[in-house]
């Protein structure tokens, strides 16, 4: 659910957990139930946004888009796309044990 909504910023390195900038806290992506605040993301909203930026998010694949071809691609395909830009954990990087 939270992953449609337009104040989901999906965290880039906790797959499935978002941030809600609605609520200010983190959220399971798969939770159940209705949240008050879910507001869906809309295709014109998308458009306005990539015009505003120069792109937007696909949750699903993590890639950006810079085109109205390749929103319209990835909503055809069932990706979750974004207006925001994930959120970034700085500190998970810096906790994260080495590969050594």
């Amino acid at each position: 659910m939270c992953f449609n909504c337009v104040y989901a910023r999906p965290l880039d390195v906790h797959k499935g957990v978002v941030y809600c900038e609605k609520l200010g806290t983190l959220q399971y992506s798969d939770k159940s139930g209705e949240c008050p605040h879910f507001t869906k993301v809309t295709l014109d909203e998308l458009l306005h946004r990539l015009g505003e930026v120069g792109y937007v998010y696909c949750a699903s694949c993590g890639e950006r888009l810079y085109s109205d071809a390749e929103v319209a691609e990835h909503l055809s395909r069932g990706h979750s796309v974004l207006p925001n830009e994930p959120f970034s954990d700085e500190v998970a990087a810096e906790e994260a044990p080495a590969a050594d």
